[in-house]
């Protein structure tokens, strides 16, 4: 009788680690293999595009990655990668060219076959982890200039109408400055105001650039001359006293500081803070709006001198010896304690508030990404929102941020780059510089009177 038992004990259990096993080898072939997303999203592919994927893999380790576009009956292979094994979630991107691959333009199928380090009885497979219809298009896109200023100034501003494909992005190119043509409504014209940096070389030329949707490019130069531009150099001494008053305001987590640590503190509010007020001028000028708000030359608050001019290169100097060097670029203009601030052109008001270096300021977007900005100011007449008019007063002068007396800090922006304000109030330069362009190439826009 045991031994009959016996008999039947030993296939049974062979019988169970079979089932277990195949159990096993079902469970682990059916485990969830690796996901991918296409990051961003996008519908045409050029002759050189960057695509990016999001990668995951709910179990083991993302191991190859494979990407091939298939068009009609054929497949081709653009990249075979090895991801290491060593990450079970990672972006990934690859440049496709795509107009060398010998295939056409038209529609065609991105495929992507992702592989963890999972084993399966049956290997990983060959089956896509994504398929993405896409466009083949290798053609750059149409780009004309169609008007522009003719002698732009080191640190001045300038103007260009350019004619592009509607869904194009248009940019206009100065040295290391990329300024975005806004698109004129119905017409096919793109207009960008642009401003050169105070050292842009004479002879470096500016370009117009057109990328469409399918990261097609199209370049031109616009036709322009750059002048030479004069600017002043100068010096501010900076007392004991000033920086015990003024760095405690601007670092308000410092401790009390003694002599020995004044300098490096000032460092770090005239460098560090001063790269923080150029990021928020970015950041506010991409609230511009894409037309003209404002009309004539720009109002210089009444009774004002200038003390301190655009792009003064300034050594800051602090017993005896040179803390830093900077370029002011901007008006110090002086009038009378707690003048009224007017508005120099029409707008929107895109800042009140605090900003850094500049105490309290209101920035006021003009539209086609010109903004004005006015600095240490006592008090606010305006909140962020607000319309105002040429002349709209938007607060009193102070002694707000880094500001050695009561003054008014004063600036143009174009697309949150600093340009010398004197053009600005220049009536004839307006007409000339900006509005002859306009004409030049038949635009409904006009910005001088």
């Amino acid at each position: 009788m045991n031994g009959n038992r016996s008999c039947l004990l030993v296939p049974l259990l062979t019988l169970a680690l079979v089932i277990a096993t195949s159990v096993l080898l079902v469970v682990r072939q059916r485990t969830a293999r690796p996901t991918a997303q296409l990051s961003p999203e996008l519908q045409s592919v050029g002759a050189n595009t960057v695509l990016g994927f999001d990668l995951e893999a709910p179990r083991g380790k993302l191991d190859t990655v494979e990407l091939a576009v298939r068009q009609g009956d054929r497949r081709v292979v653009v990249i075979t990668e090895s991801l290491g094994a060593t990450d079970a979630s990672m972006g990934w991107g690859a440049t496709m060219a795509a107009d060398s691959l010998g295939l056409a333009e038209g529609p065609a199928t991105l495929e992507l076959v992702v592989r963890d380090a999972f084993w399966r009885p049956l290997g990983p497979g060959d089956e896509p982890t994504l398929t993405w219809p896409i466009v083949l298009d290798f053609s750059a896109p149409a780009l004309a200039v169609s008007g522009a200023s003719r002698y732009p100034q080191q640190g001045g501003a300038g103007i260009a109408i350019l004619t592009s494909e509607p869904d194009a992005r248009v940019e206009v190119i100065c040295g290391d400055q990329t300024f975005v043509a806004l698109a004129e409504a119905n017409s096919g014209r793109h207009v960008a105001v642009f401003t050169l940096r105070h050292d842009h070389p004479v002879d470096l030329l500016l370009l117009a650039r057109a990328t469409d949707a399918a990261g097609n490019v199209s370049q031109r130069e616009l036709p322009s001359v750059i002048r030479r531009g004069e600017f002043k150099t100068g010096q501010v001494t900076l007392k004991q006293e000033f920086l015990e008053r003024k760095l405690p305001e601007l670092l308000p987590n410092t401790p009390d500081l003694n002599r020995s640590q004044l300098a490096d503190a000032f460092l770090r509010v005239n460098r560090d803070l001063r790269q923080q007020a150029a990021g928020k001028k970015h950041e506010l000028a991409r609230q511009t709006t894409a037309h003209p708000q404002w009309r004539g030359a720009f109002v210089q608050p009444r009774n004002t001198q200038v003390f301190s001019n655009y792009a003064e290169t300034r050594d800051y100097r602090f017993d005896g010896d040179t803390l830093d060097t900077q370029v002011h670029l901007g008006f110090d203009l002086a009038s009378t304690r707690q003048a009224p601030v007017p508005s120099a052109q029409a707008g929107t008001v895109v800042h009140a508030g605090p900003l850094t270096i500049y105490g309290n300021t209101v920035v006021v977007d003009h539209g086609l990404g010109v903004q004005t900005l006015y600095a240490h100011l006592s008090s606010f007449a305006v909140e962020t929102g607000a319309q105002v008019g040429r002349g709209t007063v938007l607060g009193r002068t102070g002694t707000t941020g880094l500001a050695v007396g009561d003054h008014l800090h004063y600036e143009v922006l174009v697309q949150g780059y600093p340009t010398n304000p004197l053009q600005w109030w220049d009536g004839r330069w307006m007409r000339d510089h900006l509005d002859g362009p306009l004409v030049d190439a038949n635009s409904t826009y006009r910005v001088a009177d």
